[in-house]
């Protein structure tokens, strides 16, 4: 992992759940900044619960931020100053309606932190 790479953060929304926890471990494991967005809803706190033996093992750097990537604010808390975004974040729906609802805010969600995020990386 190139020092750059190391210097600004790498961020996981999601990064409780399965696969962003993964991420997180090799992330850290080769020396990355990691910062992760998650609001537990389907991530689980125990998936990350080594991330500060990971960190220490690869000489990486992990930060928690607990929130929703509906929440602007977390949001930009999270990507202020990083590198890059990982979006893993996702919601278990059952009903076909709340999915559809839900799939169009997630659309217009994103969009509104790509701005952020494009708005971030000129700085």
């Amino acid at each position: 992992m190139s020092p750059d790479s190391r210097a600004k953060p790498i961020v996981v929304t999601g990064g409780a759940g399965f696969i962003g926890s993964n991420l997180v471990e090799a992330l850290l494991k080769q020396g990355a900044t990691v910062r992760v967005l998650d609001d537990f809803s389907t991530g689980r706190r125990e998936n990350l619960a080594e991330a500060g033996a990971w960190a220490k093992q690869g000489g990486g750097r992990f930060e928690l931020i607990e929130g929703s990537v509906c929440d602007e604010a977390a949001v930009e808390r999270a990507i202020a100053g990083s590198g890059a975004v990982l979006h893993q974040a996702a919601t278990e729906l059952d009903d076909e309606t709340a999915a559809t609802s839900a799939f169009v805010a997630s659309i217009r969600n994103a969009a509104g932190r790509l701005q952020s995020l494009r708005s971030e990386l000129a700085k």
